[in-house]
């Protein structure tokens, strides 16, 4: 049975009877806050602003200037304006005036419990913390106390049960002492048909972790986790969502530990490329004890379709379409260490255009002859070549 979501109140005064740091007229704002509608990465967050001046004498008038705008940070994002005074209202007195509003706020981890809040003031027709006119009551960004929530887990529906992300064996391939890429695929049933989010939380062993989020789409992929230390033992956790918005209830749990020295290749280097095919070279470092090679070859929408794993330094595609994008991506492999220590570098590229062929009767029969067309800068071959046939153009062979 799925959990409900409780529609309830949680009131917080998170900044109160904060002054202004503007110029005079000076101004008080208390700000509370409270939740509801949480769900398993979502939650709608409700704040009101209370405004006064500091002084029973204190005014401020109309004009362009004299409007009041609220911005608020979740989570550091920002959110607003929320409008405190308009600019043909008049304030006096320390009469207080109140505004509330309702933010959604997404993408939050499912076991999140804090919303990290900052409010400030701007004038409008300003920037915000001007103070070079005699209207005041502006605050520059200021750190409230963060509100409380609960945690999304207990409001994943109880069918996500069917649904489970694990790491492809050993999880993690192409790993350097800066990056590890994460292989991942999923089982469910028959009323899950992709996957369109994961949440990714990763750390080195012993400390907190950094939760993440990755559009994807299918039922296997893999992604780079980058900017990781030498040497350094790692955790990852992966949760999935489907396109139905069900989340998977376990993590899919990788480790591993980066190396210290990395190896390097010279370069990578494209040494034929034509219509169909493409061959790639590599020239490994002299300082390094190269085993083997990985050639992953992928098309322009981020899709393996060329696998490789070969003792050559040089390897060729085929079956490729002409004026078409790729990217090459090599993993070498330092000897009797397996792919721990592979460090990879890619090139990209795009099929040239096919050169037209024609048939030409010869006295040995019909031959494959190229067409060439003559131009102000000489001979050049034609790219595509068009024949009448009874009343159509029709293209010729290859063309």
């Amino acid at each position: 049975m799925k959990k409900m979501k409780l529609n309830i109140q949680r009131f917080a005064t998170v900044l109160n009877n904060k002054l202004s740091n503007g110029v005079s007229p000076y101004a008080y704002y208390t700000v509370e806050a409270s939740y509801n509608n949480r769900t398993a990465t979502t939650v709608n967050i409700s704040v009101t602003v209370t405004s006064s001046l500091r002084y029973q004498s204190s005014s401020l008038g109309t004009g362009s200037t004299m409007g009041l705008n609220a911005y608020f940070k979740f989570n550091g994002v920002q959110y607003g304006p929320l409008a405190l005074k308009a600019t043909n209202e008049s304030w006096s007195g320390t009469t207080k005036h109140t505004k509330s509003t309702t933010y959604t706020i997404s993408n939050l981890d499912i076991n999140s419990t804090n919303i990290d809040i900052q409010f400030k003031v701007d004038r409008t027709g300003s920037s915000a913390g001007t103070s070079n006119t005699s209207t005041g009551a502006w605050l520059a960004w200021t750190t409230c106390s963060s509100l409380t929530i609960e945690s999304g887990a207990k409001y994943i529906p109880a069918m996500a049960a069917s649904l489970e992300i694990h790491p492809n064996n050993p999880g993690w391939y192409n790993m350097t002492n800066t990056y590890a890429w994460i292989d991942w695929s999923c089982t469910s049933d028959s009323t899950i048909s992709s996957i369109n989010q994961l949440q990714i939380t990763y750390g080195a062993s012993g400390q907190n972790g950094t939760t993440i989020y990755r559009d994807v789409s299918g039922k296997s992929g893999s992604f780079q986790l980058s900017g990781l230390s030498g040497n350094t033992a790692y955790w990852v956790n992966v949760y999935g969502r489907s396109s139905d918005g069900i989340w998977s209830t376990t993590a899919a749990v990788v480790t591993f530990t980066t190396y210290s020295n990395p190896i390097d290749m010279a370069s990578v280097t494209i040494t034929s490329l034509t219509p169909t095919s493409v061959t790639v070279n590599v020239a490994p470092s002299t300082t390094n004890n190269l085993d083997h090679y990985s050639y992953l070859l992928f098309n322009e929408n981020g899709s393996i379709i060329g696998n490789n794993t070969t003792a050559n330094n040089y390897c060729t595609f085929s079956g490729l379409t002409p004026e078409k994008y790729y990217i090459l991506d090599v993993a070498a492999h330092p000897k009797n260490q397996g792919s721990v220590n592979a460090i990879s570098k890619g090139v990209s590229f795009t099929t040239p255009a096919d050169q037209a062929t024609i048939l030409v009767k010869t006295d040995n029969g019909w031959q494959r002859g190229k067409v060439f067309i003559k131009t102000e800068n000489g001979w050049i071959p034609a790219k595509k070549v068009f024949v009448k046939t009874g009343s159509e153009w029709t293209k010729a062979i290859n063309a």
